[in-house]
């Protein structure tokens, strides 16, 4: 358990039985490596590296590498039979793979990326399992508070506002943990900011501007 990213999808789910299908939430995942980090005295992999969305070493400011620098082929993730730091097909090093510069845009965006994936696994670390229940009407309440229309979110997610609704509503659409999560930084600027204006409103006292970009 304490291997997988289930952890980081727990969080907004009290029990299975809860509206969302858990499985819905999972996003699309791909193995991915950093050629600086199998360079380093003791190399290794980040299990964060696999989800779609984080595409970027913080540590070295380098784009992750999906594919054998050799046959193209993309890289699988780690089996009994995989050779640490080699591609499965050909056993070419990984470390061969150009290291490629990230631009600070693309950056910037992945440190806040990985700000939140961290927060997360730093509550489940520490043991705090209080899942954000309840947290498509919370987007609701926020955009409410900070004046946005359906519209406005379905615009910057570039999905289509019936979809933004119905999620919103509960009608049984659901996305993934990524896309929520850059919703939730459209609204709030990071998940802290999220769950601090829910424990602000929970206290009765409520102050949108704790949820700010």
């Amino acid at each position: 358990y304490r291997q997988t990213l289930l952890p980081l999808y727990r969080q907004f789910f009290i029990e299975e039985s809860e509206g969302t299908n858990l499985m819905n939430f999972f996003a699309k995942s791909e193995f991915k490596v950093c050629p600086m980090c199998l360079k380093d005295p003791d190399p290794y992999y980040r299990l964060i590296w696999n989800l779609y969305e984080v595409t970027v070493c913080i540590r070295h400011s380098v784009y992750l590498v999906n594919r054998c620098p050799k046959c193209k082929q993309p890289l699988q993730a780690l089996t009994e039979r995989s050779v640490f730091g080699r591609c499965t097909e050909c056993r070419t090093p990984l470390t061969k793979a150009k290291p490629v510069a990230a631009f600070e845009a693309d950056l910037m965006y992945q440190r806040r990326i990985i700000a939140d994936y961290s927060w997360l696994v730093e509550r489940t670390e520490r043991g705090e399992r209080d899942s954000l229940v309840g947290w498509r009407l919370r987007l609701r309440a926020v955009r409410m508070v900070r004046k946005l229309s359906v519209d406005d979110v379905a615009t910057y997610l570039n999905m289509p506002a019936e979809t933004v609704a119905a999620i919103e509503a509960d009608h049984e659409e659901s996305p993934s943990l990524p896309h929520l999560l850059e919703w939730i930084r459209y609204l709030c600027g990071s998940l802290q900011g999220f769950y601090a204006s829910r424990d602000s409103e929970r206290e009765g006292a409520y102050d949108p501007q704790t949820c700010t970009e």
